[in-house]
């Protein structure tokens, strides 16, 4: 009798896969609708630490038609990318505030062009 085992690169396959194909298509948008997405800076003042980074990148993202933020402590800055015919600046702002806490108040702008 012959015995099956997986290979490495099977085994790999059969289990890693199917988690980044779940985490990437929540994130994943058809190329024709990528075309209708913009791109804003927000400034954020009150980041003192990685944890506000999460705080702030989890608020963005629960923000209907977001489709990406790359919140960068350093800097003071988040980059959104969202569908304006989902989302506004106005709510990207106040996602940005609703997730102050006891701790950190924070306060957000938009950047202007070419800052």
């Amino acid at each position: 009798m012959m015995r099956r085992t997986l290979s490495g690169v099977a085994l790999l396959t059969a289990l890693v896969l199917p988690t980044f194909w779940a985490v990437s298509q929540a994130e994943w948008q058809p190329a024709a609708d990528l075309a209708a997405f913009q791109e804003v800076t927000l400034t954020i003042e009150g980041m003192e630490c990685r944890s506000c980074v999460k705080d702030i990148r989890k608020a963005l993202l629960r923000v209907p038609g977001v489709s990406s933020a790359d919140v960068r402590f350093r800097e003071g800055r988040a980059v959104v990318k969202y569908d304006p015919q989902k989302a506004g600046e106005e709510e990207l702002v106040r996602a940005v505030e609703s997730a102050s806490n006891a701790m950190y108040r924070y306060r957000a702008s938009v950047l202007a062009q070419g800052g």
